[in-house]
């Protein structure tokens, strides 16, 4: 996003930019996003660090027993669903990505799709019992869109689990070290009220990613994602969620969490 400036409405946090971009600016997004993340993933060390804060926030408030129908929304490789391992049977994998490499999900049918622009999903209504989105809508335009088609393509009583950042990640106007060239924070109240429209019944909407936690992590070399250091971070988050801002103008105002966990079940 060479030369944006961003407007009031956007640092608010009142609107989501590129929510409402046409299908051409939709399609150019798309094509800087594609191959971003799997880039980036594929540069690093390949870890998946977030299963104690998916269990905190997401995966404990999920039914005992088998788990239906899954979608993993943005998943190429599955990592995310480690801990459902023995619960699930059938799980559809879509991402914009083709570079991972085959996925194997012990006892459970796994099927991959690719990812369209226009964030339609290929699917009939009422096909999935529980959709998980982990770190994916920020990466995407027209976020509204996709919420109504998780809507659509879930059955009634089905979950969503939606993790995303809630600040607006820095600077668009100029590259961001380890960042992909559009991805940007989803307001939380903006998420909320978009869930609560399109007919979801919010069960949580928990702040977490304190960012001073997490900058001195990063700083010493920690993993963030520890179970203690996720009970520290959700106190943390939880007691500073009055600071929470779209963009921070001074120092004092980064001392708040920087995403939010979203549960969530298809209540129409």
């Amino acid at each position: 996003m060479p030369g944006f400036a961003m407007e009031e409405r956007f640092q608010s946090g009142q609107d989501l930019y590129g929510d409402d971009f046409d299908q051409e600016a939709i399609a150019a997004w798309f094509r800087d996003e594609e191959n971003a993340y799997a880039d980036l993933w594929h540069e690093g060390n390949g870890e998946y660090g977030y299963h104690a804060l998916n269990q905190r926030h997401g995966f404990r408030f999920l039914p005992d027993g088998p788990l239906g129908s899954v979608l993993a929304f943005g998943s190429a490789h599955g990592r995310e669903l480690e801990p459902l391992v023995g619960r699930l049977t059938q799980v559809t994998l879509l991402d914009a990505a083709d570079t991972f490499d085959s996925v194997s999900i012990e006892g459970a049918e796994v099927r991959r799709e690719k990812a369209a622009s226009s964030g339609d999903l290929p699917f009939p209504g009422a096909s999935f019992d529980l959709i998980t989105c982990l770190g994916v809508l920020h990466h995407i335009p027209n976020v509204s869109h996709v919420l109504e088609e998780f809507h659509r393509t879930l059955r009634k009583g089905g979950w969503l689990l939606i993790r995303e950042p809630s600040t607006s990640m820095g600077d668009w106007s100029r590259p961001r070290p380890g960042l992909t060239p559009r991805e940007r924070g989803i307001p939380r109240r903006w998420m909320q009220r978009q869930l609560e429209r399109v007919g979801f019944s919010l069960l949580e909407a928990a702040p977490c990613h304190f960012s001073p936690l997490m900058a001195l992590c990063n700083r010493l070399r920690i993993r963030a994602g520890s179970a203690p250091l996720v009970r520290l971070d959700a106190w943390l988050s939880t007691l500073f969620a009055w600071n929470e801002r779209y963009v921070s103008k001074h120092a004092w105002q980064k001392f708040r969490p920087g995403s939010a966990f979203y549960v969530a079940r298809k209540a129409r």
